[in-house]
């Protein structure tokens, strides 16, 4: 992220609204990525030939914020994963200990098993 920190520290000091102000506010934490995003891609439509050294900046940023949108949602998918393995895993090993205590009111421990697992 330090390449995409210095290219938008080169926005804020452009002082052109349309730029600056979205990536000081990205830099603060106050806006979105999303929002960067728009305002780097009216930006780049706007100003993206004229030939100034913001004309690199702008594709190279949107480059690297989306990169890093599909690995922070691969990611995401990968830890969903995780905690639907594990629940799975809880779950069958709750209803094996179930079914070899030969526990007749099966419904009521069922119930028991779904509180358990809505606590982990």
């Amino acid at each position: 992220m330090g390449e995409l920190n210095n290219i938008l520290e080169k926005f804020t000091e452009s002082n052109w609204d349309l730029i600056s102000l979205p990536s000081k506010a990205y830099l603060d934490g106050i806006t979105s990525k999303a929002e960067l995003v728009k305002a780097i891609k009216q930006a780049d439509e706007e100003c993206g030939s004229c030939g100034c050294e913001f004309d690199p900046l702008y594709k190279k940023a949107l480059e690297l914020l989306i990169y890093t949108n599909k690995n922070e949602g691969i990611y995401q998918c990968f830890l969903h994963f995780l905690v639907i393995n594990h629940f799975l895993y809880i779950y069958f090993n709750l209803i094996t200990i179930l079914l070899r205590s030969h526990t007749y009111n099966f419904f009521k421990d069922f119930c028991k098993i779904i509180c358990i697992i809505k606590t982990c």
